[in-house]
């Protein structure tokens, strides 16, 4: 963690031999998940005074490489992310709130294969939660969740892969996908369900968007002909 006098802060769970963050909100709290020695995946929750909690999903397997990953956190303290279930060795997507319960769930055409489950990625203040799902015949689709479990899952028209990374408090989600030519475009959702395509500018094979925010800016970045990556804010 970089602090705002540019000191840097390590970020080292008990028993992690490899750690991930991949969420902080304004007041200081951390989430991610590590990997303990024999390889498990674990979440975490780190607060302001730099205690730790360990989340585990009570139906995670608990193998080399699968386990509970936390992806998001909100400033409530609660978490979302993915987990490995022990007995049908699906990714399901979860929410644990702040007093500690979990709620798991499932995109409702989310498949069963290997490789195939619901993947949440970001919560928005609102609780409301944004991801990925592949179904049973390996294609990867979006969904949002809202804070009454209610599931909208959508895809870019034509797509092979659509991947939603972000959505704000007025319902905007964004992400990448995948055209019949091959090429990542980035997508914008708003809270009437319409999609829209967009391509940084510049001769691009890539367009990555990676957040947006309240003021309807997006971040991301784009890779060019050359396969240099080049930042962007739209």
């Amino acid at each position: 963690m970089r602090l705002g006098n540019g000191q840097f802060v390590t970020i080292a769970p008990p028993g992690a031999v490899s750690v991930t963050a991949l969420g902080i909100t304004d007041g200081g709290e951390i989430a991610g998940f590590y990997l303990d020695v024999n390889s498990v995946e674990h979440g975490f929750i780190r607060d302001a005074h730099g205690n730790y909690t360990t989340v585990n999903d009570p139906d995670a397997a608990a193998a080399p490489g699968v386990g509970t990953v936390l992806t998001a956190i909100q400033f409530s303290g609660t978490v979302t992310g993915s987990f490995k279930d022990a007995t049908t060795f699906t990714d399901r997507g979860f929410v644990l709130n702040q007093f500690g319960a979990f709620t798991n769930f499932d995109a409702p055409d989310a498949g069963s294969c290997v490789g195939c489950g619901t993947y949440p990625l970001a919560i928005n203040a609102l609780g409301e939660i944004t991801g990925y799902y592949v179904d049973n015949n390996s294609l990867q689709h979006s969904f949002l969740r809202d804070n009454l479990g209610n599931i909208t899952e959508f895809s870019m028209p034509g797509s092979f892969l659509t991947e939603a990374v972000s959505t704000n408090n007025f319902g905007e989600t964004v992400g990448q996908w995948l055209n019949s030519q091959a090429v990542t475009l980035g997508f914008t959702r708003d809270s009437s369900g319409a999609l829209n395509g967009f391509s940084a500018p510049g001769q691009n094979v890539a367009t990555v968007p990676t957040a947006n925010n309240d003021g309807g800016q997006i971040i991301g970045f784009s890779i060019d002909q050359h396969a240099v990556k080049h930042g962007f804010v739209q």
